[in-house]
């Protein structure tokens, strides 16, 4: 996955890496196929994968990314996880975010220790909260809002406005547009939640 060796100060195709990857204090571990525009930090101990790709942005402290990843123009907080061929265009990353393989995420906030699972797609304008979690193969629309300490499992559609704090979506819901949870409420599996509908504090809505 990754090189045993510190980075090299060019490109593949020759253009120069920023001089914050090449840094000897806590050096970075950058593989020789990896392509970094001058423009981009790169902060201490990070390790790159193969071919992946960063244009601008700031890459903090003890970040790992992984092969095939490709990173634009985004703020990465210290020690977040990017697995494999995952793509993050003009958003912001929390500190100690895990996303795994396969994601995209495009003009995003997430909070602290957010986990997204493969395959899932996250579109323009949402802000996640901290410690939620996303399972695989989750879509979410443009412009939702999702609170702390959420949960959407596998397999679910958010068209919503709001998920607040601790709201649970089960597998393969969807939430058509405009949907709003209060906190701690919880969405039944396969439950299809229609335009405009308020899920009060706490409440278990099975459709």
């Amino acid at each position: 996955l990754l090189g045993d060796t510190m980075t090299l100060p060019y490109n593949p195709d020759g253009s120069p890496r920023p001089d914050s990857a090449l840094v000897t204090t806590c050096p970075c571990i950058i593989d020789d196929t990896a392509h970094i525009s001058v423009g981009a930090y790169i902060g201490p101990g990070v390790r790159i994968g193969a071919g992946a790709r960063i244009f601008g942005g700031w890459i903090s402290e003890h970040v790992v990314i992984e092969d095939e990843c490709t990173i634009e123009n985004s703020y990465i907080g210290p020690r977040v996880i990017i697995r494999s061929h995952a793509t993050i265009t003009d958003s912001y990353i929390g500190a100690r975010s895990h996303i795994l393989n396969w994601v995209t995420i495009q003009h995003e906030h997430l909070g602290q220790r957010v986990s997204i699972a493969p395959h899932t797609h996250i579109r323009k304008y949402i802000r996640i909260g901290d410690r939620t979690i996303i399972y695989a193969h989750v879509v979410i629309g443009q412009g939702t809002r999702i609170g702390s300490h959420v949960t959407i499992c596998t397999g679910s559609h958010i068209h919503a406005d709001y998920l607040g704090d601790w709201t649970y979506i089960g597998p393969g819901a969807y939430l058509e547009e405009r949907v709003r949870t209060g906190i701690r409420s919880q969405i039944g599996g396969n439950v299809r939640v229609p335009a405009g509908h308020r899920i009060p504090i706490g409440y278990r809505y099975q459709g």
